[in-house]
């Protein structure tokens, strides 16, 4: 049995009397609990709460449990009685208008547009119909008013997609580690290699050889498999067709490497072994 010196308490283990010891009543040493009760106004309820545990977002608010705080951060603009939280959204609604379109919005609509979250509308002028209309920051760069005025341009403008396309190539500028690779190859056996040059009535290949009159195209699995839900399958082939057909026209020979896979030597030298026996047979 052990004993506490304090007050005499006995105990079967050692491990009972320490921690009797260290909260012992009678021991003027032990160590005090402090209960640090808060008393709060909820921010999304408005409900007065007594509390130990307060649940508090990075903007000081504190709410009466997690609940609460989950709705707050879903709608962060008002409260559930639809009221705007004071102090909070401080920012003024703006209005960009660089044309100075007659663009006229009710404060009933300005409320509405804070209440979505929207603080900063764009006014422009459709490309279609010249109709004025306003845009939430994350449409700014749209120049329609309606999918139907988008088709109707790209109708009487048919050339529009084939420049996006060459445009949205363009810009990608992502070149796998095998590609690089093989390129490297290339540049080492051959003179006047240009590296994805848009040569081709504006269209790029990944590897052309200007003297062989040869353009590469290591095409990757985005030309043949839909990767993700963004990602327009027919529409990168419908590019890779009419690619082929302006490097025919200049002359050129398509010379195409499917890779449908990651990283890998072994494929590189394996593609690189064919192009050659397909070059050195070619003529």
């Amino acid at each position: 049995m052990y004993k506490c010196k304090f007050c005499d308490k006995e105990y079967e283990k050692p491990t009972q009397i320490n921690g009797h010891m260290g909260n012992c009543p009678k021991n003027l040493n032990r160590r005090v609990k402090e209960k640090n009760h808060v008393q709060f106004t909820c921010s999304y309820c408005g409900e007065q709460v007594t509390k130990r545990r307060i649940y508090k977002n990075i903007n000081n608010r504190y709410f009466c449990n997690v609940k609460c705080s989950t709705n707050f951060n879903k709608n962060t603009n008002f409260n559930k009685n639809n009221n705007l939280i004071k102090g909070f959204y401080l920012r003024k609604f703006k209005i960009i208008n660089p044309y100075n379109y007659e663009f006229n919005i009710s404060e009933i609509e300005i409320e509405e547009y804070r209440k979505k979250g929207i603080c900063t509308l764009y006014i422009k002028k459709c490309k279609e119909c010249d109709i004025i209309f306003s845009l939430k920051s994350s449409l700014k760069n749209n120049i329609f008013c309606s999918r139907d005025c988008s088709h109707s341009y790209s109708k009487k403008n048919p050339l529009r997609h084939s420049e996006g396309g060459k445009k949205g190539t363009s810009l990608q500028g992502k070149r796998s580690k095998n590609e690089i690779a093989f390129a490297n190859k290339c540049l080492e056996y051959f003179t006047n290699v240009g590296l994805n040059e848009n040569f081709f009535n504006g269209w790029d290949s990944d590897v052309i050889l200007h003297n062989e009159k040869i353009a590469i195209l290591w095409n990757g699995i985005w030309h043949y498999k839909k990767v993700n839900e963004r990602h327009y399958l027919e529409q990168v082939q419908s590019r890779d067709k009419i690619k082929i057909k302006e490097i025919e026209n200049k002359g050129y020979i398509p010379y195409i490497i499917k890779d449908m896979g990651s990283y890998s030597i072994k494929k590189v030298n394996l593609e690189w072994d064919l192009f050659l026996e397909w070059f050195n047979k070619k003529d």
